[in-house]
């Protein structure tokens, strides 16, 4: 079923005719078939047997009023011809059962009253009108002499009888009117209620005091991709998870109203991992004149998962500014006096006459000169000014220049397949030396990842606010834990790395205004997404900048 027509079916007034039209022939099949083995039915009506063709009469009525139904259309017409015909089938009844001593005069009362519920006084006092003059015209056809199986009572008691039936037909219809007008308040204030928890941004859920959910809001529906309809009854733990509703259960709700908070990682039904922030509130019922009970919980949720991040970028940056500085003084301290020992020590190998252990030593000196020299080198790219002149970078260049140089590197192995899927056009405005080394540091760390081989794909697409150059792999692949902590300065996951590569590349990649995504997990793979901000022509570039000076 569509929406629109799952909400129309829903539909209060809708609704309450379908059980009108259920409950009408209900309550005529059981009177009916009550009536019959008491006598109160006559054998026959026109040659035919009264009960079967008072059934079938019934149950043809209810399937035409259904199938109007069903057609969802003019609801209130609807609603008048079938009080019209029922009033005139009442009518009939009365009529072959006994006239005015017919048990089913109060079948009049029953039309007038969910006429009043329906169409409010107006057709409450227009039904009961019209009743009226119908059971006024059984009592008059019971006057001239038409047999209707019952002796003819004095006038003066008919008359009397008629006013009786008049009154109790206007006083159905007041009071139904009354409880009709109570009733649509009550739905009106329900309806707005609905409406406030359905637009309240925040998710909320209400549970009975067993965790079972009653109320799921839209915004919940968003947050944990899940529908309402197939959530509504299942216990809220699945949701929120055991330790929170283990606190739950053991607060204090009544001796301490305040509301319970906490703030966790939960993997929600798409697979996805949200940082979500609850508060825990009681549902408390207040019996007249009693203390107020623990009926159940409320529970308010917010998804902060973009909010961590961005703090844990900023706890980043601030971490790299003061590596940053600290690298500005570290580097000369450390940079001239190593290349003063390196160069001692090759003057020393070539004047000194060594045995092969002693130019083994040496070798070993010179090696981790250089590798330090590599770490000192790496930590100046750290202090180095920002300010380089950028220009347009065509990604789809950069990467076959990286894929060139992979090529010629020492740790490509046989069973290792670079993929180049590039569309044409991506550009950006950027430094083309540092897209070059972000290109570089990024694949080199995919093939690291697959030390017994594996393909590594590079693609470039230029999407609607961004240009991205992607990198997949389908190597040993990352915890959460290792996810959280990559771009952190030395957390190298491979033997001899400096741990400085994908800080760089963070770095280099947030200077331009763009963002690093990174989806893992162990044993099957990552995936990189670097997306820079669409590159803008020069002279356009030229006057942002005018306009920002």
């Amino acid at each position: 079923m569509s929406a629109s027509a799952r909400e129309r079916g829903r539909a209060p007034g809708w609704n309450v005719l379908g059980w009108v039209i259920l409950g009408r022939t209900a309550i005529q099949l059981v009177a009916v078939g009550l009536a019959s083995p008491r006598g109160l039915l006559p054998e026959e009506i026109a040659g035919f047997a009264f009960l079967p063709a008072i059934q079938i009469a019934t149950f043809l009525q209810a399937f035409l009023y259904a199938a109007a139904w069903r057609t969802h259309r003019r609801l209130e017409r609807q609603i008048a011809c079938q009080i019209a015909a029922d009033l005139v089938f009442t009518t009939g009844l009365v009529a072959v059962t006994g006239g005015v001593d017919s048990p089913f005069s109060s079948f009049y009362l029953l039309v007038i009253f969910y006429c009043s519920l329906a169409l409010g006084q107006s057709g409450g006092l227009s039904s009961a009108a019209l009743g009226a003059i119908l059971y006024a015209t059984v009592v008059t056809a019971s006057v001239l002499g038409w047999p209707l199986g019952s002796a003819i009572p004095r006038t003066e008691a008919l008359g009397f009888r008629v006013f009786l039936h008049a009154l109790a037909f206007v006083s159905v219809a007041f009071l139904a009117t009354h409880l009709s007008h109570r009733l649509h308040a009550v739905q009106r204030e329900l309806e707005i209620h609905e409406q406030i928890i359905a637009s309240i941004r925040a998710g909320l859920v209400t549970t009975g005091i067993d965790g079972r959910i009653r109320v799921f809001n839209s915004a919940a529906e968003e947050i944990f991709v899940a529908d309402a309809d197939a959530v509504l009854g299942t216990h809220v733990q699945g949701l929120i998870g055991g330790e929170l509703w283990n606190r739950i259960r053991r607060a204090d709700w009544l001796g301490d109203l305040r509301p319970l908070r906490q703030e966790s990682w939960l993997t929600i039904a798409s697979g996805a991992r949200s940082y979500l922030g609850f508060s825990i509130s009681p549902l408390l019922a207040r019996p007249s004149g009693g203390e107020p009970e623990l009926a159940g919980y409320i529970v308010a949720f917010q998804d902060l998962t973009e909010i961590r991040q961005r703090e844990e970028e900023v706890r980043l940056k601030d971490r790299m500014a003061a590596i940053g500085r600290m690298a500005a003084g570290l580097a000369h301290e450390i940079r001239n006096p190593l290349a003063s020992m390196r160069g001692s020590v090759e003057v020393l190998r070539s004047h000194l006459d060594l045995d092969a252990a002693d130019a083994r030593l040496m070798d070993i000196v010179i090696r981790e000169s250089d590798r330090l020299n590599k770490v000192v080198e790496d930590f100046l790219r750290f202090a180095r000014p920002r300010t380089r002149e950028r220009e347009q970078v065509d990604l789809a260049t950069v990467a076959r220049e990286t894929c060139a140089l992979l090529a010629n590197n020492a740790e490509i192995r046989e069973r290792h397949a670079i993929v180049l899927d590039l569309q044409p056009g991506v550009t950006v405005l950027a430094n083309a030396d540092q897209m070059r080394q972000v290109c570089w540091n990024l694949a080199l760390n995919a093939i690291r990842a697959m030390p017994a081989g594996g393909t590594l794909r590079i693609e470039t697409r230029a999407e609607q606010e961004a240009s991205e150059v992607r990198f997949h792999d389908d190597g040993i692949g990352m915890s959460r834990e290792q996810q959280d902590q990559i771009f952190q300065p030395f957390q190298s996951g491979f033997p001899g790395g400096t741990g400085l590569g994908l800080s760089i590349v963070f770095q280099i990649v947030d200077d331009h205004g763009g963002t690093v995504r990174v989806d893992s997990e162990i044993g099957r793979g990552t995936r990189v997404v670097v997306a820079l901000p669409r590159a803008r022509s020069v002279a356009a570039e030229a006057s942002l900048q005018e306009a920002r000076a």
